[in-house]
């Protein structure tokens, strides 16, 4: 009974990381690109 529930801890302890990380990654790629593109516009306005 143990091993399932360290299993299953360490299977949601994974998913769990894994759905930080890409929101973390998107975050920084909307930012990445929002700042590319908007950048232009504050120097030029």
């Amino acid at each position: 009974m143990s091993s399932f529930r360290t299993r299953s801890f360490l299977v949601w302890l994974h998913i769990h990381l894994s759905m930080h990380i890409s929101v973390t990654l998107n975050c920084w790629i909307y930012r990445l690109l929002v700042g590319q593109h908007s950048a232009p516009y504050n120097i030029a306005g």
